[in-house]
């Protein structure tokens, strides 16, 4: 198994291609109450504003550094596997594992958490985040809590508004704006260096054993996508499964691989080495699987990004 989890993909950690515009509804108290639209449309109405809320791995890192903080952590790995929770400044001693993997839920230990809410993404096509096609896991935690679910394949910014919005509605208020001149800092730098290195391909992959998974920078990765549209040439494998007699035929002079795991340690497959960024030593695991939807969280992704293209050169013809 590589750094990025296939499965985890393709149980719905993001989406695909955005049908159509959102028109964000707002939480409302009515009658002391809370409301909110989630992005299936569906109405989620609590007596009371939520405060014990079980969350998965990217909302919860989106929400911690605006001041809500779940009590709960959905994921498809450890928390010592997702460097994100350290960087958003999570207190794993005051959440409590709800997942750790693909597979399987802990029930137990979601009933004994007594969450009011549970926060996740859902995809263009409606899988839930965690849950994917499992109806039987969705009614067993609809029976505990109700599910809202925001959309986890939004352009950059507009999730970035949309997750403020729900954490408005939590509460948050002064912390919206955490992140936000750095991130703006982040996005020009990286604008101009595009300008400056136009020649510049970059693929974004996860090497195993027997094949690469390559990313692309369609709108199923949000994150690549908008480097792409600033101006960034990502190298589109299209999102599947290259055999390594395949992999030559999508050159880059980097490869970007998941920063949950080290640089790969592949020496003993010849395809490998004889790739021109790994030749030149220009592989880098920096690749922030699912960054938070925040100014935070994507300046933190950016960042490393950045820095590799600042010291990169032009390896391949």
């Amino acid at each position: 198994m590589t750094p990025f989890d296939r499965r985890t993909f393709l149980s719905g950690s993001t989406g695909l291609l955005l049908a159509s515009a959102l028109t964000p509804i707002p939480a409302a108290a009515q009658n002391g109450g809370w409301r909110f639209v989630d992005d299936r449309d569906i109405e989620i109405s609590l007596p009371h504003r939520p405060v014990r809320i079980a969350a998965s791995y990217p909302v919860l890192t989106t929400l911690w550094p605006y001041g809500i903080h779940p009590i709960g952590l959905i994921a498809h790995r450890e928390p010592a596997a997702l460097p994100g929770l350290a960087q958003a400044g999570v207190d794993m001693s005051a959440v409590k594992v709800l997942k750790s993997a693909v597979d399987g839920w802990n029930f137990e230990a979601v009933l004994a958490a007594e969450p009011d809410l549970i926060l996740t993404h859902v995809t263009g096509d409606g899988v839930v985040w965690g849950i994917g096609g499992d109806t039987a896991d969705q009614e067993r935690l609809e029976s505990i809590a109700p599910i809202l679910a925001l959309r986890g394949d939004l352009p950059v910014e507009a999730g970035i508004e949309r997750h403020r919005e729900l954490a408005r509605a939590l509460g948050a208020s002064t912390a919206l704006e955490v992140g936000r001149a750095d991130f703006e800092q982040i996005v020009a730098a990286l604008r101009q260096t595009a300008a400056e290195k136009p020649d510049l391909k970059i693929l974004v992959a996860a090497p195993g054993d027997t094949s690469v998974f390559a990313m692309s920078s369609g709108p199923e990765f949000p994150d690549l996508a908008y480097l792409s549209q600033l101006g960034i040439e990502i190298v589109d494998g299209g999102m599947q499964d290259l055999s390594w007699e395949r992999i030559i035929d999508y050159p880059a002079d980097i490869i970007l691989t998941d920063d949950r795991g080290g640089i790969p340690q592949l020496d003993h497959i010849p395809t490998w080495t004889r790739l021109p960024a790994v030749a030149a030593g220009q592989v880098y695991p920096v690749w922030r699987y699912q960054p938070p939807y925040s100014y935070l969280g994507y300046a933190q992704a950016y960042g490393p990004i950045l820095n590799v293209l600042r010291t990169a050169r032009k390896v391949i013809s």
